[in-house]
C-alpha cells in the first residue's frame, strides 16, 4: 500500500472516473486502474465498482474510505512537520513559478504526478512548462530562450561520465545532475513478442518496427533506420496494439502504461539504459521554489523505481 494508490482511488471515486484521474496525474487509464487493483489485491476486498456509469464505492470501500482519507491527510501533516524540522518554511508562505522544459517521455510518465504532489503540499507554487526534445531543452537553457531555467532531459544509453560530455557541459556552462536510471526492455503485445523470441536483437532486428520518443542529443544511432518517432505514449500504444510494433520502456513505464494480460516485455541482447537528469546554467541561482521542486523530484523518482544502472 502506498500514498499514490490511495490518492488514485480517492480521486477516481470523487470524479466517478478512472480516465479523469489518469488525466489528472498524466498517466494512462490502465496504469491508474492497475494501481487501484493492486491496492484491492493487497487488502483482499473490492473497493470500487467499475461500470459504464462510472466509479463508485463498494460496500466494503464505504466502510474504510474515511480511514483512507485520514491516511492521506496524516501523510500531508507528517510532510509539513518534517519540512519544519528541516527549516523549510510553511507551505502556505511559499509562492512562485517554476519554469521547466521537459522531454515528452518524462511528461508522459512522471510529470503529472509530480506536479499534483507539489501542489498538494505547496498550493502557492505554479508551473510554466514546455515539452520538447533534448536538443531544444539544451538550447533553451544555454541561450536563456523563453522562461525555461531548468530542463529535464532523457538520456538513452549515453555514458554520463564521458570526457566528451564533460567538455560539452563545461563549454556550455551547463550543470547536469542525473537523478534516475533504469534498464530498458522491449515491450509489445504478447503475440508480437512471440514472433521475436526471448531477446530483442539490437544489431539485426530484421523487419520489426520500433516506436520511440524523439531523444535528440545523446541518443546515438541504435535505432536509426527503422524507428518511428512519436512524442506521445498514446500514439505509441496505438501502434503497438494494432500494427505489430514494439517500444523500449523501463519496467516502471510498463506498469504505468501497459496491461499484463495483453502485453509483455523482453530484454535486449545487450544492456540498454535510460537516464533522467536536470540541467541548468552554472550561473543560475535556484529560487526557493526551484530547490523544493528538485528535492521533491529526486524523492519521487526514488519512490517509483530503484536505480538499476
Amino acid at each position: 500500500m502506498n500514498i499514490t494508490q490511495i490518492q488514485y482511488l480517492l480521486d477516481a471515486v470523487s470524479a466517478h472516473s478512472i480516465h479523469k484521474t489518469a488525466e489528472l496525474y498524466n498517466i494512462s487509464p490502465q496504469g491508474a486502474s492497475k494501481a487501484i487493483q493492486r491496492l484491492e489485491d493487497e487488502l483482499g476486498i473490492p473497493l470500487i465498482h467499475r461500470s459504464t456509469k462510472g466509479v463508485y464505492w463498494t460496500d466494503e470501500g464505504e466502510q474504510i474510505q474515511e480511514y483512507l482519507k485520514e491516511i492521506c491527510s496524516n501523510y500531508a501533516k507528517i510532510k509539513m512537520i518534517c519540512d519544519e524540522i528541516k527549516g523549510i518554511p510553511s507551505p502556505e508562505k511559499i509562492q512562485g513559478t517554476i519554469d521547466l522544459a521537459v522531454t515528452p517521455r518524462f511528461g508522459d510518465s512522471y510529470l503529472g504526478k509530480l506536479m499534483s504532489r507539489l501542489n498538494q503540499f505547496y498550493p502557492g507554487v505554479s508551473f510554466r512548462i514546455g515539452t520538447m526534445n533534448n536538443d531544444k531543452i539544451f538550447e533553451r537553457v544555454i541561450y536563456n530562450k523563453s522562461h525555461s531555467t531548468i530542463g529535464i532531459v532523457t538520456i538513452a544509453n549515453w555514458d554520463t561520465h564521458s570526457e566528451g560530455l564533460a567538455k560539452y557541459l563545461e563549454a556550455s556552462q551547463i550543470r547536469l545532475e542525473c537523478f534516475f536510471s533504469s534498464k530498458l526492455y522491449i515491450c509489445g503485445t504478447k503475440k508480437t513478442l512471440r514472433n521475436i523470441g526471448k531477446v530483442f536483437p539490437l544489431e539485426n532486428p530484421g523487419n520489426i518496427p520500433v516506436v520511440a520518443y524523439e531523444y535528440g542529443r545523446g541518443f546515438g544511432d541504435s535505432f536509426a533506420g527503422y524507428t518511428y518517432q512519436m512524442d506521445s505514449i498514446t500514439a505509441q500504444i496505438e501502434m503497438i496494439n494494432h500494427h505489430g510494433m514494439v517500444g523500449a520502456y523501463s519496467d516502471k513505464e510498463f506498469q504505468l502504461h501497459f496491461t499484463e494480460k495483453k502485453h509483455g516485455l523482453i530484454p535486449f541482447d545487450e544492456d540498454i539504459s535510460l537516464t533522467y537528469g536536470y540541467i541548468m546554467k552554472k550561473s543560475h541561482v535556484m529560487t526557493e521554489v526551484e530547490e523544493i521542486f528538485i528535492s521533491l523530484l529526486k524523492e519521487s523518482m526514488q519512490e517509483v523505481d530503484r536505480i538499476e544502472v
